[in-house]
């Protein structure tokens, strides 16, 4: 009888057909970026100016091997914008948009009741709403590096000054990059290339160089949903852990509490009863305590 065959985590989620490479995919999405531009191709490169700066190439010679198709790319290659948000002082009366903060985004969720709002001209409003699909990063302090993905419908909101938010090409999957953004890879380069000792932060520079994998546009989707339905069984497995261990602690003060009313052992009717030998302990105490008094006398 054969043992049955486990397949590793960190093999292929399964055989997928052929999709058009990464490399292609890169390709169009660097068209797509001069196409914005208007006119001719020197007015393009003088427009495309810092924003669409060409990035340094990847040197994978210390990379891992990719999958056939795949290609490793730098942040700011795969991204329409990378953009700081807006300097303006909170405030709770509801005039003008939300503004999310860096300590807005807690545990992965912001709870948009609470985020505050903020004055802006409607021309600089326009420029730092925030739509689905985007991705915003805490660019300095204890949580430099943190990102958050906004998904769903949210109120009219723009970002604030300590967040960086960054627009993917449409041509890639935007929760396959931030999956990536909470892998150890992520955090190596971030904690690696932070500026500053006492305020550590990211720049827009530094995230545009970010190095990661990037495999044809259906893969991306697959392994997204290959890691969510894992790491619901993840979750599952961890709300059993906990149980478990409340279901412990409740059993370890039982054993205490039957432990200290005299019922986690027999009872042996032959013993002395404990105000007896209180007593004694007493009476052993006083003696000591009378001698010691005695001797006391005898040395002067």
């Amino acid at each position: 009888m054969h043992e049955p065959i486990h397949q590793p985590i960190h093999e292929p989620v399964h055989e997928l057909p052929e999709y058009e490479p990464a490399s292609v995919l890169l390709e169009k999405i660097k068209e797509e970026r001069l196409s914005a531009v208007p006119s001719t191709a020197q007015a393009g490169k003088k427009k495309l100016g810092k924003k669409y700066k060409e990035l340094p190439p990847v040197d994978t010679t210390e990379l891992p091997e990719l999958p056939e198709g795949w290609v490793w790319v730098r942040l700011g290659e795969i991204t329409n914008d990378i953009q700081y948000g807006y300097t303006a002082k909170a405030i709770n009366e509801p005039i003008g948009p939300k503004m999310l903060r860096i300590t807005d985004i807690q545990d992965n969720n912001v709870d948009w009741n609470n985020v505050p709002y903020c004055v802006i001209e409607s021309n600089e409003e326009k420029k730092y709403l925030l739509n689905e699909g985007d991705l915003v990063f805490a660019r300095t302090g204890a949580t430099v590096g943190k990102s958050f993905l906004i998904k769903g419908k949210i109120p009219k909101s723009i970002f604030a000054s300590y967040l960086i938010r960054i627009v993917l090409s449409k041509k890639v999957f935007e929760e396959y990059v931030y999956n990536f953004f909470q892998s150890y890879e992520y955090w190596k380069q971030i904690l690696s290339n932070q500026l500053g000792i006492g305020q550590p932060n990211v720049n827009s520079q530094i995230l545009s160089k970010i190095i990661l994998p990037l495999p044809p546009l259906p893969e991306q989707q697959q392994i997204v949903e290959e890691i969510e339905r894992r790491f619901s069984v993840l979750d599952e497995m961890e709300k059993a852990i906990d149980n478990s261990l409340k279901e412990a602690e409740q059993l370890r003060q039982s054993i205490l509490k039957r432990a200290f009313e005299g019922k986690l052992v027999p009872q042996d009717p032959n013993d002395e009863p404990a105000e007896e030998l209180l007593e004694r302990i007493k009476e052993g105490k006083a003696k000591r305590e009378s001698e010691k008094k005695v001797k006391k006398k005898g040395g002067r």
